[in-house]
Formats: C-alpha cells, sequence, structure tokens
C-alpha cells in the first residue's frame, strides 16, 4: 500500500507565525502591558512627574521575571507540539497498520475457500465410499474432516463479512421482517433438528430500516446461540417493542442456563468464546452483530440472570421517523451492555 491511500498529515502551523514562540515576544507583550497600565494609572491620580522613573522600574522589575517565565512556556509548549506531532505520526501508522491487516485477513480468508472446498469435497467422497464398510473407526475420522471443515468454512465466511462492514457503505430500506428470519430459520435446519428447538413467533412485525443482508446475519446470529446455549430442548421467543427515542427494539429470548455477569461484558467483543466450556463458539457471530448494527446506527446488548435464560437485542432505526428525517444511511454509535 502507498502512502496516497491515507489522508495527508496535517502540519503543525511555522513557529514564526505563532505570537508567543520565542522569550523576547512574551517579553516585550508583558513590558508593554505594565508600562500601559503604569502610565494610565499614573494619569488618572495627577502623578505625571513620576512617569519616566515609574516607567524605568516597571522595565527594570517586570522585564527580568516576565523574561524567565518567557522562557518556561516557550519550552513546554516546544514539547507539547513535539509530543503533538509524534502523536499524529504513530495515528497515522496505526491506520496504515489496521488497514493492511484487515486487507491481510480478507486476502488469506478468501484464498482459504478454494483448498477447504477441496477438502469437503474429498471427505464427502471418502464418506459415501467408507459408509457400510468395516472400517468404523475411519468413518469416524472422515466424519471428523467433514465437520472441521464445515466449521472453518463459517469461520471465513464471518471473516469475509467482519471485513466487509468495516470497510463497505451500504443502502438501507424497510426491512421485510418474516421473510429475512424465514431465510435465517431456514440455513438453521439441521441445528433445529438436532437440538429439538421450537422457535415462537409474535402474530407480526413493525416495520424498521436495515440493510437486509446483514440483518438477517444478526437474526442467524442470535437464533443459532439460542438453539446452542438454550434448554435441553431450546424454547426461543422471537419478539420486538417500540421505543422513545424512534427505534424498535428485537430480541431473541432463549430458556438457557443464563449467562454469569464477568462474561457479559465480553459477549460482543471480538475473538471471545460465548461459553468457554463449549468448543463451537469462536467469539466472532457477536462481534459481527455488533458491528453490524453499529453501522446500521442501533444498538446491541443482552439481559440475563443465572438460571433464569438470556435475551438477546439489537435496536433499529423505525421507518416513520427515517422518513420524516430523509435518512437514507443513518449512522450511530452501538452500545456494550
Amino acid at each position: 500500500m502507498t502512502d496516497a491511500t491515507y489522508p495527508k498529515q496535517r502540519k503543525l502551523p511555522l513557529r514564526r507565525f505563532q505570537l508567543i514562540n520565542r522569550p523576547w515576544k512574551i517579553t516585550v507583550i508583558s513590558m508593554a502591558l505594565a508600562m500601559a497600565v503604569t502610565a494610565v494609572l499614573l494619569y488618572f491620580t495627577n502623578n505625571m512627574i513620576v512617569i519616566r522613573p515609574a516607567m524605568a522600574i516597571v522595565i527594570v522589575g517586570s522585564g527580568i521575571p516576565s523574561y524567565l517565565i518567557a522562557r518556561l512556556v516557550v519550552h513546554y509548549q516546544q514539547i507539547v507540539e513535539t509530543q503533538n506531532a509524534e502523536l499524529l505520526n504513530i495515528n497515522r501508522e496505526l491506520a496504515i497498520s489496521n488497514a493492511e491487516l484487515e486487507a491481510y485477513a480478507h486476502t488469506v480468508a478468501h484464498d482459504l475457500k478454494n483448498p477447504l472446498f477441496t477438502i469437503r469435497g474429498y471427505a464427502g467422497v471418502l464418506k459415501r465410499q467408507l459408509n457400510g464398510a468395516s472400517s468404523p473407526k475411519a468413518l469416524e475420522m472422515v466424519s471428523h474432516i467433514e465437520n472441521s471443515s464445515q466449521k472453518m468454512d463459517i469461520i471465513i465466511k464471518e471473516l469475509l463479512l467482519l471485513s466487509q462492514i468495516r470497510n463497505q457503505d451500504v443502502d438501507t430500506a424497510v426491512l421485510n421482517m418474516p421473510e429475512l428470519i424465514a431465510h435465517a430459520e431456514a440455513q438453521l435446519v439441521g441445528l433445529i433438528e438436532q437440538s429439538g428447538g421450537q422457535i415462537n413467533y409474535p402474530a407480526e412485525w413493525p416495520s424498521a430500516v436495515g440493510y437486509a443482508p446483514w440483518v438477517e446475519e444478526v437474526w442467524m446470529n442470535y437464533l443459532s446461540n439460542g438453539l446452542k446455549y438454550g434448554g435441553r430442548p431450546p424454547q426461543l421467543t422471537l419478539g420486538y417493542a417500540y421505543q422513545n427515542n424512534h427505534m424498535v427494539r428485537f430480541w431473541v429470548q432463549d430458556n438457557g442456563p443464563g449467562i454469569p455477569p464477568e462474561q457479559v461484558s465480553l459477549l460482543f467483543k471480538e475473538f471471545t468464546r460465548l461459553n468457554t466450556s463449549r468448543h463451537d463458539s469462536y467469539g466472532l457471530g457477536l462481534s459481527i452483530v455488533y458491528r453490524i448494527i453499529e453501522k446500521l446506527g442501533g444498538e446491541v446488548g443482552v439481559e440475563s440472570k443465572p438460571g433464569q435464560g438470556s435475551l438477546f437485542y439489537f435496536t433499529l432505526p423505525g421507518e416513520n421517523y427515517v422518513s420524516q428525517h430523509q435518512k437514507t444511511t443513518p449512522t450511530g454509535t452501538a452500545r456494550h451492555p
């Protein structure tokens, strides 16, 4: 990457154009002010006869201390300017480094898809050939290869999506929420059947604004976590509520064991496992949810008490509010719970 890719560093103002960049300037200014004040006081007190001696006293009495003070002022001013310049350079280097890391992660994740696809294909072929063979151990090992490659595929897709969210601006529109949830649920059919889970929906959904592919990803993450970490069998309840700030709050509530308070604040951070006792949570899903909703102008959070299940929520701008304010690509700040 070249430096032209990034904004140029703003130059600091030239020292010669600053008012107090030399000790003698500060001394002259302070002495001039002292002499002016002295002259005014003497004029109004009718003591003009002593103005010359007074001026001499002012020059001697204020010149030396003001010069010493001025040297200290200029010295610390130079220190501050040097530190500001160093900070600007460090920030610029960090911006370049972060951009390069994101580009590297995107490239690596993208390049891993083809060999991973090949591994999954060969694993499937071997599994079909070994099915019914006299080597159950070999069949089990191939199944492990297939499952691991599927998990790797999920991680790669999440890495690519995370990079896309950070770097891509999208046009938002009114969402068809039942359709998005149906699409998300269709991708989780295997998990629903395996867990024996049940999902309950409200009779209707409100109108909200967002970017459909990203919001579908949010629902899929919340639903999959509920199916994995809910009760046995998991019972998920989906719902919504209007908020006073013209946002709509959507949620997924499960019947799981709940989340300890010390883990709640870590849930939406990248590469943090939802539950360290489970090995199928990679910490990217909820961080992706956070990035998506942040980009769409909403908030994410969780309400949970041990033994009472968890409620994961996100907010989006309501349709009427966005229409009134003519917002097509809302932005905002998401918060961690």
